[in-house]
């Protein structure tokens, strides 16, 4: 993935975007550090000016990573190779990540163990209600923590989705398909929540002053209902 193709996908509102923030800040990290040295004898302004760039990536982006970037890429069956992720300051996030999910996937065990027998039953991305009925594990399954990075799969990146890529798998990781679906509908942006407010604005106008939070949040879902009801029709 180069940059160019990172932020086209980041563009796209419908899709998983929160794994592709870690590979691009590397790849224009390690791009600019390659144009850094190319422009040091020819042009050093050019050169200066890489290495500004890269110190800023460093200090307004890397700097604010989250747990929820490292998971979101340690969960994507490709970019979980990365070499962004190959760092030993990197690798630590990483030890980091996986001993927080243990403790999530050993509350999972617990509450389905403390659930009666009848009502141990999740929905894990439920298109229908056949899903209903698809029980958890039971306790002695085997650690998905560990099973999981040893694990290979058949994933295309440029056409599979990873909420796609974990539902086909929920089976065999049911709790790391619950923890990956939280995740991922995490976006990578502010664009989408910036532009809905940006909607409610043209709503909540001088001569609309009464319209309460109940009758904004109707009209917005009227509004995108028609807006996708067109894009269908």
């Amino acid at each position: 993935m180069n940059l160019e193709e990172a932020s086209k996908k980041f563009a796209v509102e419908n899709q998983e975007t929160l794994h592709l923030v870690i590979p691009m800040l590397h790849e224009l990290k390690t791009e600019m550090l390659k144009q850094e040295i190319q422009y040091k004898q020819d042009s050093p302004e050019i050169s200066r000016l890489c290495r500004d760039l890269t110190k800023f990536v460093d200090e307004k982006c890397w700097a604010k990573l989250t747990w929820y970037h490292f998971t979101a890429s340690f969960l994507h069956p490709v970019y979980r190779e990365h070499d962004s992720l190959k760092s030993n300051s990197m690798e630590q996030e990483l030890d980091r990540v996986r001993l927080d999910m243990k403790g999530m996937l050993a509350s999972l065990e617990d509450k389905a163990l403390s659930a009666p027998p009848k009502k141990r039953r999740t929905v894990l991305f439920s298109d229908s209600d056949d899903d209903l009925d698809q029980e958890t594990d039971e306790v002695t399954a085997p650690d998905e923590i560990d099973a999981y990075p040893t694990t290979n799969f058949d994933f295309d990146d440029g056409n599979d989705a990873p909420l796609a890529f974990w539902k086909s798998h929920r089976t065999r990781f049911k709790k790391l398909a619950v923890i990956a679906r939280s995740v991922y509908s995490i976006p990578a942006s502010q664009n989408k929540s910036e532009r809905a407010f940006s909607v409610v604005g043209h709503m909540m106008t001088d001569l609309r002053t009464t319209l309460d939070p109940e009758h904004l949040d109707e009209l917005s879902l009227l509004r995108s209902f028609n807006k996708l009801k067109g894009s269908i029709a």
